[in-house]
């Protein structure tokens, strides 16, 4: 039914920010090669949906706390 549907996504949608505030808290994030944030290429491309120019990298190490 309607409201399972809608239940089951709500959960869905819970659990996902979950993971992911997870990932942010529990890694050290950097740039790769030492690079700065001022030299980040931010363009835009417009299509279907906006996303970046250039693909973000980022450096994951296991956070000290």
């Amino acid at each position: 039914s309607i409201a399972t549907f809608s239940n089951d996504l709500l959960f869905a949608m819970a659990t996902n920010d979950l993971l992911f505030t997870n990932l942010v808290h529990k890694f050290d994030w950097a740039l790769p090669d030492g690079a700065k944030v001022e030299v980040l290429d931010m363009t835009e491309c417009i299509g279907l949906t906006i996303h970046r120019k250039f693909h973000l990298l980022a450096v994951t190490t296991p956070s000290s706390c």
